[in-house]
């Protein structure tokens, strides 16, 4: 098995090229169906630190997790708090309000006895969650559902019942944050099939799925839909397309959405896609460097991140804002480095500070604890 390279915060890391966190402190135990979400500091008095990332939840065969795993991205190093009032339960959505990631929000999941429909509630400078009490049309019990955050409402599609089966509920469900009120939303146009293990991600004020399962039906499908007109679209996406797939995990950055790993009928995957939703073209990235071993139901989230770097720069090697090729061919240090207002001499040491977005991978089924990371765009 190739092993992946370790991520070193003194250098410029190349872009869509994974890395191993090495990590210090307490590393959380082997999980699955857990939640990751990074909290950065409210103020602007610290504007290049890099939060904490947290992770909610999850399980193994022996135990399902209360516990509250916290890893300091400017330390690298993991701790934990202490948080009384969690219900501990796994594939749960965790969500917060853009502009506010220090109030996260979970819904739904299960733990070892009940599937949940309840919402809690977590200030991360308090030391207690909260459970909500909402008022409206409260969703039914579900798992492996789609939760997206979309100004200061959460919106809610599918998810599971029991095992395999989908809940028997194909409506549009929104959570408003100021009023705590659950609604049904009237949406026009072609309804996704029912379906669990789907990923959504929000652009603007559309909201896309990708994938799922049915009983034992895996879907490749994409869906829009679009919160100011109320409707629903399928997509039909050109190019290198995701197979059919569930358990995946995807973020947006941009106009893209970034898709990878999860389940087909073959077993576990750990293949990467870029779908550009303004093209509606999908590009397999593929680089000449080691991926994660293949999982489905890990935690993954997206970040930005300022490192301080010492560079040797080389004259005529200011090269900005790189995306993969059409065919995917190896991206050089070289390539990746950009100006960065220092003498253009060879071989003149500088030192800069830098901002990287990077996708956060952690766990998930046949996998190990390790967190592996992926810099998307730097």
């Amino acid at each position: 098995m190739e092993i992946l390279p370790y991520f070193n915060t003194n250098s410029e890391p190349v872009a869509f090229v994974w890395y191993l966190l090495e990590t210090s402190g307490d590393a959380p135990k082997c999980r699955v169906g857990h939640s990751a979400c990074v909290v950065k500091p409210s103020n602007s008095e610290a504007p290049n630190n890099n939060g904490q990332l947290y992770l909610i939840g999850g399980a193994n065969p022996d135990n399902t997790f209360s516990d509250n795993p916290i890893l300091d991205l400017n330390s690298w190093q993991w701790g934990y708090k202490e948080f009384t009032g969690f219900v501990p339960r796994y594939e749960q959505s965790l969500f917060s309000i853009r502009n506010n990631s220090s109030s996260l929000y979970i819904f739904g999941g299960a733990n070892q006895t009940d599937t949940l429909n309840d919402i809690q509630y977590l200030d991360t400078d308090a030391s207690k969650w909260l459970t909500l009490t909402p008022k409206g049309d409260i969703p039914v019990p579900r798992t492996h559902h789609s939760t997206t955050s979309v100004d200061d409402q959460f919106v809610v599609f599918g998810g599971g019942a029991q095992g395999t089966s989908p809940v028997l509920d194909a409506k549009v469900h929104s959570f408003s944050v100021p009023t705590s009120t659950w609604s049904t939303l009237d949406i026009k146009g072609p309804v996704p099939k029912p379906r669990l293990g789907h990923i959504s991600v929000s652009i603007d004020k559309k909201v896309y799925i990708h994938g799922g399962l049915c009983e034992d039906k895996f879907f490749d499908d994409f869906h829009v839909l679009d919160l100011e007109t109320e409707s629903w679209q399928q997509l039909e996406v050109s190019g290198q397309h995701p197979s059919a797939r569930a358990a995946h995990g995807a973020v947006a950055n941009g106009d893209n959405i970034y898709i990878f790993g999860g389940m087909s009928v073959d077993g576990a995957l750990n293949d990467f896609y870029q779908v550009d939703t303004a093209s509606l073209i999908s590009t397999r990235i593929a680089v000449d460097a080691p991926a994660p071993r293949p999982r489905l139901d890990f935690a993954m989230t997206i970040t930005e991140i300022t490192l301080d770097q010492p560079q040797s720069q080389r004259s005529g090697s200011d090269v900005e804002n790189l995306e993969p090729s059409e065919d995917h061919e190896e991206s050089t240090q070289e390539e990746l480095q950009a100006s960065n207002g220092c003498e253009s001499v060879e071989n003149v040491e500088c030192s800069s500070r830098e901002t990287y977005t990077v996708c956060l991978i952690h766990g998930g089924m046949d996998t190990e604890v390790q967190f592996t990371i992926i810099s998307i765009f730097s």
